[in-house]
């Protein structure tokens, strides 16, 4: 389609392709041919005007940044994808937040993370958006746990867990951030929370081999 495409003249149709190339590339595990398809894309984007798909593509390319474990490199893509989404006014925006408090929290700031995943679940609640409120979700627990704030945590399973019904624990992010929560309140010796957490596992998992595997972690940890 790529060559199609280019054979064409059409450059938002090659980099729409080539997007896509890339997004098939990370879910296969490689992350190089995913960074190049995705650089590419977006220096076609650039050269047609398109905005919005070259602050898809630094979007892209800092989540893929900050799973390679380089933050810097991670925040600088997300902070230029987020000047260019607010730039359009769109609801975007708010998805490279997430991935900015994803970033914070690996890089140690979790105050950051707290305060960025601060508005954004009535965001993504006004947007029907359960996935990236998962996310919220598993992100404000973990950063509540890095700053021993467990009065927090269990306010935010009480509170917020119901309204998460139906989402799938099979989200890569939710998954390791609930593990990370629940190691960090091991830890602490805070079984209260690591027992709370089943509840949460429950809410959230409609996929049995999901909510088994992060039981096991459960009960691994509280054992």
């Amino acid at each position: 389609a790529c060559d199609a495409y280019a054979r064409l003249g059409d450059a938002y149709g090659q980099a729409r392709a080539l997007n896509a190339l890339g997004d098939v590339a990370r879910k296969a595990g490689d992350v190089e041919a995913s960074r190049s398809a995705t650089v590419e894309a977006m220096t076609l984007f650039e050269s047609v005007g398109n905005i919005s798909g070259v602050a898809d593509c630094l979007n892209d390319l800092a989540e893929r940044s900050r799973l390679q474990g380089n933050v810097e490199r991670a925040r600088e893509r997300a902070e230029q994808a987020l000047k260019l989404y607010e730039a359009l006014g769109s609801n975007e925006a708010n998805l490279v937040r997430l991935n900015l408090a994803l970033i914070a929290l690996q890089s140690g700031d979790a105050l950051r993370a707290l305060h960025l995943c601060a508005p954004l679940d009535d965001a993504f609640d006004r947007a029907a958006q359960a996935a990236p409120r998962a996310q919220v979700l598993a992100t404000t627990l973990a950063a509540q746990a890095h700053l021993g704030r467990w009065n927090e945590v269990m306010a935010t399973l009480q509170t917020r867990t119901p309204t998460l019904r139906g989402t799938s624990m099979q989200m890569f992010n939710v998954r390791e951030l609930l593990r990370e929560t629940i190691e960090v309140a091991s830890d602490a010796g805070e079984s209260e929370v690591v027992a709370a957490l089943r509840g949460l596992v429950g809410a959230l998992s409609e996929d049995a081999d999901g909510l088994s595997a992060v039981s096991s972690w459960v009960s691994d940890e509280s054992s």
